[in-house]
């Protein structure tokens, strides 16, 4: 489910619009891989899933955080529906998303893929 949400998101090329419900479930992904890192960020939201307020985890493979981070490339890119939604707000959510990415980055960085 949470590759899945990635996938397809990375799948729409630059042409092809991305539409902001694919969006949102990536970034979620994304969350949840990056909350299951070492040092990564805290998932604390009502909405993250039951697993996680059960105090469950989640593996995750090498190359996951990688694909994590090409959708959100993708969804803060161009002909993105996201973006244009939050207009002038959106420096602040990627300011909001930077311990996600931060979290992404490492664990990138350190695993083959």
């Amino acid at each position: 489910m949470v590759r899945t949400a990635l996938t397809v998101v990375i799948g729409h090329d630059a042409d092809t619009y991305l539409d902001d419900d694919f969006a949102v479930e990536a970034i979620a992904a994304a969350a949840v891989i990056a909350a299951q890192l070492p040092d990564g960020p805290r998932l604390d939201s009502p909405y993250a899933p039951d697993f996680i307020h059960a105090g469950g985890g989640l593996d995750v493979p090498d190359g996951l955080p990688s694909l994590a981070l090409l959708a959100l490339d993708r969804i803060d890119g161009a002909n993105s529906a996201l973006p244009g939604l939050w207009e002038d707000g959106y420096p602040t959510v990627l300011e909001r998303r930077r311990p996600i990415r931060a979290a992404l980055e490492r664990a990138a960085g350190s695993s083959p893929g």
